[in-house]
């Protein structure tokens, strides 16, 4: 059974932070890849796009996906320990921004600390690390896997590389790789080149 959860952000695009149903099919997406699952029941409705219903419904030729993985890195994050914990950044209090005054204006900043986020993600703890899903190696954001035309994010390959019955179609004039594995359907928004 495929995790719908691992394809949607917490701060994903237009309020789509959970899977979603619509009709028949349960949905996610995290804005770069959608996967569409037959409907379980367990998640609110919302109405995909005109384009999004094209992908889907379209016929393509799939074929078995072969390719080498680039070998993954230590994890920044947990030190490659596999185990981290997210604490309230000191400087901002988790708020994610600090004030700031000079003699002629007030400044309300990003936190440089935290970026932004309100927290700080420190090696250790009991939490498996949410970068590298407790395995202490992974992927850097952007690395890419040239196959079938297309440069394809290694993370989201990732995902479906292991799934059974996999077969996969590129189009390389729109730069999307589709995939599916039993009922499962999905494509991934290619990487510029």
């Amino acid at each position: 059974m495929i995790d719908l959860m691992q394809w949607v952000k917490r701060e994903s695009i237009r309020g789509i932070e959970m899977p979603f149903t619509d009709g028949q099919f349960d949905f996610a997406t995290d804005g770069a890849a959608m996967i569409r699952v037959p409907a379980s029941g367990n998640y609110g409705t919302h109405k995909i796009t005109k384009q999004a219903n094209e992908w889907f419904s379209k016929e393509r030729e799939y074929q078995t996906l072969s390719v080498k993985m680039p070998k993954k890195v230590a994890c920044h994050d947990c030190e490659g320990k596999g185990k981290a914990s997210r604490k309230e950044c000191r400087e901002c209090k988790g708020k994610g921004e600090v004030f700031l005054n000079n003699d002629f204006h007030e400044y309300d900043c990003q936190c440089q600390s935290c970026g932004g986020d309100g927290e700080i993600i420190t090696p250790g703890g009991d939490d498996d690390c949410e970068n590298c899903s407790g395995k202490g190696k992974y992927w850097p954001r952007y690395t890419r896997v040239e196959f079938l035309g297309l440069h394809i994010d290694a993370n989201y390959l990732a995902k479906i590389i292991d799934l059974p019955n996999l077969v996969v179609s590129a189009d390389t004039g729109e730069q999307y790789l589709y995939f599916k594995s039993g009922d499962a359907v999905g494509v991934i928004k290619g990487m510029r080149q």
